[in-house]
């Protein structure tokens, strides 16, 4: 064979074994396992982004060949006047065009608008829901074998033993503000159901918009002792600027005008300025759905006792200064306890 024919030859080989190859990623890649994670938020968002952190870890210690797809509402960056509808229906288009096995949906606004769609059990996509706050019945998820999920539920006995430290044995008077989203929404619902003891609810609301929160602070507010702010994005600026509120303009108005000791149920909270946060864990919520996630893939028949559980952790975010400006002193173990996550900033 002449030296020319050796070279067609050889790149005739060379080609077959790239297109031999390419087939077989193409089948590899077509038959792994998939993934596909909703965010009601942008990622731009502090909880969105703890969130992702802790799905990372997850990942980052799995051995199962899968493919992982993000997506996100972007609820923070819509006006409040945004087709909905629409937006779920354009998402719901993209997760149908990667037929996920899973899907996980992360917080209230996904579940309602992605995650119903799905828990009603007519395709192959199993659910699992994160970060939700209402009853995950009221979004579909009654069936074990289509959905299974974690609840959050706020803090609220550890906040309480907080305003014990910061009150001693004196009744606190406490305020509540909190958006009126469907996150919002629910969170105050866990708030007014959780037994307070000897500490007195005296004011509380769901407000519509930046301007609605500004007023509960300078006035209900004023006169309690502890005021609790709840989650502050895709709040509203004012009832004819229906675009969302940066959540750190919110915080660090709320730090510098709210008359009693404000405590926040974000860490973002304390890292916009504010002095104290007692927060569901952002990361564990991420880690957890995608354990629950892979449990389901290796096993579909996988499920959880009542279809949810919930998570016992809770972070402590501390901003030094702006304790000592208002007096308030706690436990070596807090500040601890926020050195430890990363948490405390001086």
């Amino acid at each position: 064979m002449s030296a020319s024919g050796r070279t067609r030859l050889m790149l005739a080989m060379i080609g077959l074994f790239l297109a031999v190859g390419l087939v077989l990623l193409t089948v590899f890649n077509s038959t792994k396992p998939r993934i596909v994670i909703v965010h009601s938020l942008s990622d731009a968002s502090s909880w969105t982004a703890a969130v992702n952190r802790g799905i990372r870890a997850a990942l980052s210690g799995n051995r199962m060949p899968i493919s992982v797809s993000l997506d996100y509402l972007d609820l923070d960056r819509l006006s409040q006047e945004a087709d909905r509808g629409a937006l779920a229906a354009s998402v719901r288009g993209r997760i149908e065009s990667i037929r996920p096995d899973v899907l996980i949906v992360v917080d209230d606004e996904s579940s309602d608008l992605i995650g119903r769609h799905y828990a009603r059990g007519r395709s192959a996509t199993a659910v699992v829901y994160t970060g939700v706050l209402a009853d995950p019945r009221s979004y579909g998820y009654v069936d074990p074998a289509v959905a299974i999920g974690i609840r959050e539920t706020l803090p609220l006995e550890a906040i309480a033993t907080v305003i014990g430290h910061t009150h001693g044995a004196r009744p606190a008077r406490i305020a509540v503000v909190g958006a009126a989203t469907l996150t919002g929404l629910a969170e105050m619902q866990q708030v007014r159901d959780h037994d307070w003891g000897s500490l007195e609810i005296v004011a509380s609301e769901s407000v519509p918009h930046f301007e609605a929160w500004k007023r509960f602070v300078e006035g209900p507010a004023r006169s309690a002792d502890v005021l609790i702010a709840l989650t502050m994005d895709n709040l509203a600026r004012d009832a004819s600027d229906l675009r969302s509120m940066p959540e750190d303009q919110v915080a660090t108005w709320t730090e510098r005008y709210a008359v009693p000791l404000t405590i926040g149920v974000r860490e973002s909270y304390v890292r916009s300025g504010g002095a104290l946060a007692v927060s569901a864990p952002p990361l564990e919520y991420g880690r957890v759905a995608v354990e629950l996630a892979l449990k389901r893939l290796t096993d579909r028949r996988f499920a959880l006792e009542g279809g949810s559980m919930t998570l016992g952790s809770y972070d402590v975010s501390l901003r030094v200064p702006a304790l000592e400006q208002r007096g308030v002193s706690l436990p070596a173990i807090y500040h601890e306890a926020a050195r430890g996550a990363g948490l405390l900033y001086r």
